[in-house]
């Protein structure tokens, strides 16, 4: 997510990206929770152009302009990218749909994709499915690898990491075990 600078100005966003309405604008229609795509950058008149980004929803077109947001929380900025998913895919969530039992942080399994739908398993054994024509559900990675602080506070069998370890203590190939944690200089 961008810093909060970036937000307030015309130049930290760029044409077709997707702007996440975190609170309510009744000014302009906007409903928490709302994702508009940028069509347009108008630099002179400092806005921006946009239309609503979910196709399941009537399409809509307005101006909105970065300065007037009242504080940089009140939205969220992506990029909108393409995930390649087949059966067994290890994913993780990005974002909370509470209503699924989804949690941000949380891995799954594919199960299945069907087009725009995509079957899930989750960790707790529940299947789950997303229509990823919905921006809601498109906050998810592959979950391959953790960084550091996705890896906090859970348990996480084997790590690999790449840094100066307290006491390095140099093996061979041959002298490592299943097990074992690995400090790459």
């Amino acid at each position: 997510n961008r810093r909060e600078i970036e937000k307030r100005h015309i130049r930290g966003f760029g044409v077709g990206e997707v702007i996440r309405f975190n609170t309510h604008n009744p000014r302009l229609e906007i409903q928490a929770g709302d994702y508009w795509e940028v069509v347009e950058i108008d630099e002179k008149h400092h806005r921006l152009t946009l239309k609503t980004y979910e196709k399941t929803r009537l399409e809509r077109t307005l101006y909105w302009s970065p300065k007037d947001l009242d504080k940089p929380s009140s939205i969220e900025i992506y990029g909108v990218g393409k995930r390649e998913l087949m059966t067994n895919d290890c994913i993780v969530f990005k974002r909370n749909q509470p209503a699924k039992g989804i949690f941000n942080g949380d891995k799954a399994t594919v199960v299945d994709t069907q087009g725009e739908h995509l079957s899930l398993r989750l960790v707790n054994g529940t299947i789950v499915t997303l229509n990823l024509n919905a921006a809601a559900s498109q906050h998810l990675d592959y979950g391959y690898a953790l960084t550091v602080y996705q890896a906090q506070s859970r348990d996480v069998p084997f790590v690999i990491a790449y840094g100066e370890g307290p006491q390095a203590v140099p093996r061979l190939e041959s002298q490592l075990k299943i097990g074992d944690t690995l400090i790459l200089p």
